[in-house]
């Protein structure tokens, strides 16, 4: 009898095992049909993981996703109907891919596709394809003493300002009609070509790039970039107007080299004996990341740049970009390359917070009590 028993036991225990190694998709007659769903990454990107300005610049690093929700929703309302997570992934010639099943009643809905748990992208209204919408938060208080000020020369109130940090890469399915039918056994989701589906980045990235002289009092930047938008709806693509954000990025630098320059005066002017001066001049410049450039901002679409100079100082530089954005390098490359050379201005103490010094001693005469 407990021989028996231990066989029976045996024999539950290899069965239990089979199947739970068996990959096969989850079939509910309530949910309806299963559907095999596959999303292929479209890794071209520029100025990420292509179409660099230059081999020396440090590239964004490049994180395939590895979770991807797909959600079938009711084509009047947008109301998720079904939903599930896709985390199995691999590669094939066609590259990078995640797929998986989801399961839901025949019928046609609105098919949307998105990755999440990225480092700074988030996502709301996510019940609802129509109202969801990927965004970034506002920025840390520890970078608010790195920060320009922009407004005057008081501090302004960084916590009433729509500063953001910059979006990581957003990739999305949007499929306005899939029709699922009764069907059984598995069957597979494909977009109107009848090929799986490929999901490409909502998020545009930039490159640019500034030359600095006086670069040897510079020991700090960073950069608010005005007049971009702060989400974008997924499904349809479209960037939220208001209210305007404003981007926080740093810049890194590179190619620095010691030049002659002509010297000027203690106004700024180029003095006209011909003397000339010795200074550190280099390139900054940063990969930056934004759901879109606004439209109609023209006077606000802005770069600021804040210098901590050598001794604890601060420069602020704003330059107009917006006509850059008309340029070739623009349209074709994104790449914002800005003519204007920006001078860093020596500190008045020389490059250090304390300058100590003599003056000339005068006689004194004093009597003494004894």
């Amino acid at each position: 009898m407990m021989k028996k028993m231990l066989f029976n036991l045996s024999a539950l225990l290899v069965l239990l095992v089979a199947t739970s190694c068996e990959h096969r998709p989850l079939v509910d007659p309530e949910t309806g049909t299963a559907k095999y769903v596959r999303i292929y990454i479209d890794e071209h990107i520029k100025n990420v993981t292509e179409g660099f300005y230059a081999d020396d610049i440090e590239r964004p690093e490049f994180v395939e996703p590895g979770v991807m929700r797909v959600a079938l929703c009711d084509p009047n309302t947008g109301r998720v109907v079904s939903e599930r997570y896709l985390q199995h992934y691999d590669r094939d010639e066609r590259g990078y891919y995640l797929d998986g099943y989801i399961a839901a009643p025949a019928g046609e809905y609105k098919l949307l596709v998105y990755n999440f748990g990225t480092e700074t992208t988030q996502i709301k209204n996510e019940s609802n394809c129509f109202g969801a919408e990927g965004y970034t938060n506002h920025i840390s208080m520890q970078y608010y003493s790195k920060l320009p000020r922009m407004f005057g020369t008081s501090r302004p109130n960084y916590d009433q300002m729509n500063l953001l940090y910059e979006p990581d890469h957003l990739w999305t399915v949007a499929d306005d009609k899939v029709v699922i039918r009764e069907y059984n056994g598995a069957d597979t989701l494909r977009n109107s070509d009848g090929d799986f589906y490929t999901a490409s980045t909502i998020v545009e990235s930039y490159y640019i790039q500034v030359k600095v002289n006086g670069a040897q009092w510079m020991s700090g930047s960073s950069t608010l970039l005005t007049g971009v938008a702060g989400s974008k709806k997924l499904f349809a693509n479209e960037m939220v107007t208001t209210p305007p954000a404003i981007l926080y990025f740093e810049m890194k630098e590179r190619q620095r080299k010691t030049v002659l320059v002509p010297k000027k005066d203690e106004e700024g002017n180029v003095m006209n004996n011909g003397e000339t001066e010795e200074t550190q001049s280099a390139y900054l410049y940063a990969t930056f990341n934004t759901w879109g450039k606004l439209p109609d901002t023209e006077s606000l679409f802005k770069i600021t740049f804040s210098f901590v100079t050598v001794g604890g100082g601060n420069q602020t530089e704003t330059i107009d970009i917006t006509d850059y954005f008309k340029t070739e390098d623009a349209i074709n490359h994104r790449w914002i390359i800005l003519e204007k050379e920006i001078d860093i201005k020596e500190p008045e103490c020389g490059g250090g917070g304390f300058t100590p010094g003599v003056d000339d001693w005068d006689d004194e005469e004093h009597n003494f009590i004894v």
